[in-house]
């Protein structure tokens, strides 16, 4: 064999040896990028997999659950500030209690399941006892905070069956989303699971956002300590908050007062709004 033709025979040899190490490696490129096209896709968990939400789910229907604190929200276009004592209802019924901070007296009680809502202004002796509409809500509180929403603030914590009939989804480590109707939930997680904070939208367009400073070990019957929000500032536009949380504590009655949408007599005499 003649050196020109030993030459061109080794220079075929390599090319062809190039050539597959370039397919290999474009192989190796293009399984990479799927791999990564995967991991930045949305995650829809199955019923059988929702363990890495667990901290983030509160039980249905909520357990009957008692708190103080201090609280802060707009009512009538003022803002109200004072001692908190809030008490939730398996049903969905929830009391509020605004006091004043030096004397302990009672100036406003809220209470509201899906359907009623009844407002007694104990400072200007009059009431609101209605139905318990997002009109009514926006009207009166300035936000539409609807009786599952206000549980969410709460407790920093949702339905797990509301989050599955939602098409509840993790978006990476530290992003989950549901759906309820025309509204979307999205949440901010930390490393243990529970919101730093969560937005909800209406057709796109922001209604609010809440966001959580820190959280609280509470005991629980099941011996375990459930972490609760010890502080929530609900924002509806701008910086400044509608509605301030500060939560301290937490109790589980064994035998609660039935909630009641009646007038109490202390009440009798107070004008309608």
């Amino acid at each position: 064999m003649s050196s020109a033709r030993r030459t061109v025979l080794l220079a075929g040899i390599f090319l062809l040896v190039c050539r597959r190490r370039l397919e290999r490696g474009a192989t190796a490129l293009l399984a990479v990028a799927a791999l990564a096209s995967a991991a930045s896709c949305t995650v829809t968990p199955a019923p059988s997999d929702l363990g890495a939400l667990r901290s983030f789910f509160v039980e249905d229907p909520l357990p009957v659950l008692e708190a103080t604190g201090a609280v802060s929200f707009t009512y009538k276009g003022d803002t109200e500030s004072g001692d908190l004592f809030v008490r939730t209802a398996p049903g969905g019924a929830t009391l509020i209690q605004l006091k004043a901070r030096v004397t302990g007296s009672l100036a406003l009680e809220i209470r509201f399941d899906a359907r009623q809502l009844l407002v007694i202004d104990y400072v200007h002796k009059s009431y609101y006892q209605g139905d318990n509409t997002p009109e009514t809500r926006n009207t009166l509180f300035s936000i539409d905070l609807s009786p599952e929403e206000f549980r969410m603030v709460l407790t920093g914590r949702v339905s797990r069956r509301d989050f599955e009939q939602g098409r509840g989804t993790l978006q990476g480590p530290h992003e989950a989303v549901y759906r309820r109707g025309a509204d979307r939930y999205l949440f901010t997680l930390g490393p243990d699971g529970l919101p730093m904070s969560w937005v909800k939208q209406h057709e796109g367009l922001m209604q609010f956002r809440v966001e959580y400073r820190t959280y609280l070990d509470v005991p629980s019957d099941g011996g375990l300590p459930v972490r609760l929000p010890e502080r929530a500032r609900v924002y509806v536009t701008g910086s400044k908050p509608t509605l301030v949380l500060g939560l301290r504590d937490f109790t589980a009655p064994k035998h609660p007062p039935e909630p009641t949408f009646a007038l109490p007599p202390e009440a009798a005499g107070f004008q309608p709004e």
